[in-house]
């Protein structure tokens, strides 16, 4: 998989919450790591039931990704995770 430059940070207003939101779901085809970063920093700032409807569904798409993703055969987990731990995106509860 190919490595791009993992910074985190991110100025955020309404708008570019739900940018961030959509743009994790294509981040985690070639940095799961960065995508799940962005999806920790997002989740304290959603403020509205749609940015948090639109958070959880892509913490769903997100997870089935990385779960899919290791079934196949060239999957290697020390590429993807390195040292780090194997995570996955947290869902947020709070307009439940």
């Amino acid at each position: 998989m190919a490595k791009k430059p993992t910074s985190i940070n991110i100025g955020f207003s309404t708008w570019e919450i739900n940018d961030y939101i959509r743009e994790c779901r294509n981040v985690v085809r070639w940095n799961a790591r960065l995508a799940i970063d962005w999806m920790d920093a997002i989740r304290p700032r959603l403020q509205t039931e749609i940015q948090t409807n639109n958070y959880n569904r892509a913490v769903e798409y997100i997870n089935t990704f990385l779960e899919n993703l290791e079934t196949y055969r060239y999957y290697d987990k020390r590429e993807i995770w390195e040292n780090d731990r194997v995570r996955r995106a947290t869902p947020c509860h709070d307009f439940d």
